[in-house]
């Protein structure tokens, strides 16, 4: 008897949460249950025309040919009319060893929650499951149905939140032009802090209560974030060798409002990593790409271990996109002697996988992230793991490691100077600490840049000197904070110097020294 490769693998693999066995005569209210199930979990299939011994055992009881048609009806009507909502499935035939059997796929839900008898019920290992309401609303919020951070937060008031940083949000916001992709209703920024709260979600009106702060309220505006959300932190450590077995070297709980923690993160991790010295300008030693435009004079030029804008970028893609309902997790960002790694609470939103990230887009905070976008901290919504991607070539580095872990996803970058790490792990005691700044490295190829640092350069290039003032005019399309960041990069990499401080503080090329 011929057999078929794919039913004799699902019945020698029967014990997965992904599939179940039917007999021929199951009724249409059992079948749109177990629809439901698996389009409310990882998707599934259901096998037609196998029953179970005592023992829980599949054995093949094929479908009658008279059995047939009526079989495949049942399923169809019990996905479109028993399942709310409707749900496409596919109906196969099949034939294995002899016997004629149906195949149901049911595809995975992603934005609706399906019910089945006026519940919802959801494929958990082996069984289906009645959600109960918390659960409910639990996976509504991993659909993206519920949005965690409108829920008003137990406990806080008006008085929680700081009415100053309101303000100054405001100030930041109305200095942006924001540009065309924003929705047209909301191009108009509110006059004053109490309207900005209400337009962006950061209260809500509640019948007992009048406003209460929501969940991104509190974490972007609120005096004392953590006092409502512990977990809301960033914890980062720097670890011997290339796991956690040997220790760490220092560790650090960053605390406060969501932009607080982004920019100390950043600065932080910068702080922390090891930056390289390359002499620019000797053919010798430089790659081919990048001697092709070689200045008249050898210029010291300082590499980072990993860029600053990518780090900014994942950092703030963590803190934007996290499951802040995961009240027992927090962003870890780990530094070992081969990469950085930031761990974050909650796995993919909505529709995303790793297959489609780059080109799908889904926030599952919608309103911290428009937030952030006016803080200038996000320049266009969706395009930040691209960015990644881009400025990580343009520099002739690997692309990060993307892998999710079923309760968080992990970005990896690899470091560049890992190779040059002599760190031996099987040492009882953990070895010196490497130097800084080590001062022999392999030829590194020259960090690329922006075309806003290109056009920041050629600027005082022309001019001699230029006030962060002067440069803000010369780019009216970006953000104070992304044009510092420029700057900023541009004097790690030894082109740029900064001279006094304050509104007066200006920035000239940097003396180039044979």
């Amino acid at each position: 008897m011929d057999t078929n490769p794919e039913i004799a693998a699902l019945l020698a693999d029967y014990e997965k949460a992904t599939l179940d066995f039917k007999k021929p005569s199951e009724s249409q209210a059992a079948i749109a249950e177990q629809i439901a199930a698996f389009a409310n979990a990882a998707s599934g299939r259901i096998l037609f025309g196998v029953a179970e011994d005592d023992e829980g055992n599949p054995q093949i009881v094929g479908i009658e040919h008279k059995m047939r048609k009526p079989l495949r009806d049942t399923i169809a009507r019990a996905a479109r009319a028993s399942v709310e909502p409707p749900i496409e499935v596919e109906i196969a035939q099949v034939s294995h060893a002899g016997y004629t059997l149906i195949l149901c796929t049911v595809p995975k839900g992603t934005q609706v929650l399906y019910q089945a008898g006026g519940r919802v019920v959801q494929r958990q290992h082996d069984q289906n499951v009645s959600l109960r309401p918390p659960e409910v609303i639990q996976l509504g919020i991993q659909r993206g149905l519920i949005h965690y951070e409108l829920t008003p937060v137990a406990g806080a008031t008006l008085d929680d939140l700081d009415l100053d940083a309101v303000q100054t949000h405001l100030e930041y916001a109305a200095s942006r032009r924001l540009r065309a992709f924003l929705e047209a209703a909301e191009d108009d920024l509110p006059p004053d802090p109490q309207g900005l709260l209400k337009a962006r979600g950061a209260v809500v009106a509640t019948p007992a209560s009048g406003l209460v702060p929501t969940v991104a309220g509190i974490l972007f505006f609120g005096r004392h974030p953590q006092q409502f959300f512990d977990h809301s932190n960033i914890t980062i450590t720097r670890v011997f060798g290339t796991d956690t077995s040997r220790g760490y070297r220092e560790r650090v709980d960053i605390v406060g409002r969501l932009p607080d923690l982004i920019d100390q993160a950043v600065d932080y991790i910068w702080a922390i990593m090891d930056h390289a010295s390359q002499i620019q300008g000797a053919p010798s030693v430089l790659p081919a790409a990048v001697t092709s435009e070689e200045p008249s004079r050898a210029v010291r030029v300082e590499i980072p271990e990993y860029p600053l804008a990518v780090v900014r970028e994942l950092v703030t893609n963590a803190v934007a996109h996290r499951a802040y309902e995961n009240l027992g997790s927090h962003i870890r960002i780990s530094m070992f002697e081969d990469r950085l790694e930031l761990a974050s609470p909650g796995g993919l939103a909505g529709h995303i996988t790793l297959a489609n990230i780059l080109h799908e887009q889904f926030s599952r905070n919608p309103k911290i992230v428009r937030l952030l976008l006016e803080r200038g901290f996000v320049e266009e919504e969706g395009m930040g793991l691209d960015n990644v991607y881009r400025w990580l070539a343009n520099e002739g580095r690997p692309a990060p490691e993307i892998r999710e872990t079923g309760g968080g996803v992990i970005v990896r970058l690899p470091s560049p100077f890992a190779a040059h790490r002599a760190l031996p792990e099987t040492a009882s005691t953990p070895a010196p600490l490497p130097t800084r700044h080590p001062a022999a490295l392999p030829p590194t190829p020259q960090p690329s840049r922006t075309r806003d640092q290109q056009i920041i350069q050629g600027y005082i290039a022309q001019h001699g000197r230029a006030t962060l003032e002067e440069l803000l005019t010369l780019l009216p399309d970006r953000g104070r904070r992304t044009v510092q960041y420029a700057i900023k990069d541009l004097i790690a990499q030894g082109i740029l110097e900064r001279h006094g401080g304050g509104p007066t503080m200006t920035y000239t090329l940097r003396a180039q020294t044979p």
